[in-house]
């Protein structure tokens, strides 16, 4: 029969200050891109679930379009929703002090632009989720 592990002691990782803060705060995400599926999914979701705070939005557009969403909002209106920092580029979101706060990142920009963030998001030690 398996027996539990509680005579094993705590490696170094599960004593670690920064592996404990992982294990009890919120996930603090940044989403890439806030189209129709952003602004109608993922930025309402992350908003709305107890775990996780939206950290940063990056969005290139003053105010993105869709023919799915005739009420899409501008930069600004989600800067006031949401209450965080909006940047036009995601260049100026990793030179920033906000990718310090950020553990991962939502890209949901269009297929071009997804290898180039989702590399600049890795090697700011962030993790992924990549749409498509």
């Amino acid at each position: 029969p398996l027996r539990p592990c509680v005579d094993k002691p705590l490696t170094h990782r599960a004593m670690d200050p920064e592996a404990k803060r992982a294990r009890t705060a919120k996930a603090r995400i940044a989403v890439a891109g806030a189209g129709w599926w952003s602004q109608g999914w993922h930025l309402p979701q992350l908003h709305r679930h107890p775990d996780a705070e939206i950290t940063a939005i990056i969005e290139p557009c003053e105010a993105p379009r869709s023919t799915l969403n005739p009420d899409m909002k501008t930069r600004k209106e989600l800067a006031e929703l949401y209450n965080v920092p909006v940047f036009s580029s995601a260049d100026e979101f990793f030179a920033s002090l906000c990718v310090k706060d950020t553990d991962g990142i939502i890209i949901a920009t269009s297929h071009a632009s997804h290898c180039e963030i989702g590399k600049k998001a890795i090697k700011a030690n962030l993790h992924v989720l990549m749409e498509k």
